[in-house]
């Protein structure tokens, strides 16, 4: 006989990482700012809250690996971007 929880297994879809824009463009200003070792400290504890909070949903770490390259080429091209814009100004 199937438990309850079993009759209420479903898949966690999550919102894709790399699509959450107002993170994004938080992030890549922060970066566009600090630098060095306070950068590489703040970026680790920020992409490990990110995979903590999508485990803890119950998602896969392939997915969650998919979902923190995803996050980190979309901080990567909105930090570009910052760049190229103070640069034309």
């Amino acid at each position: 006989m199937k438990s309850q929880l079993d009759m209420f297994k479903a898949e966690v879809i999550v919102f894709p990482c790399g699509r959450r824009w107002l993170e994004v463009q938080q992030a890549a200003r922060f970066l566009n700012i600090v630098h060095g070792p306070n950068a590489d400290k703040w970026w680790k504890k920020r992409i490990q809250s990110m995979a903590s909070s999508l485990r803890s949903s119950g998602v896969a770490e392939e997915e969650i690996r998919r979902q923190v390259l995803a996050y980190q080429e979309a901080v990567q091209g909105a930090l570009w971007e910052l760049t190229n814009r103070e640069e034309r100004a």
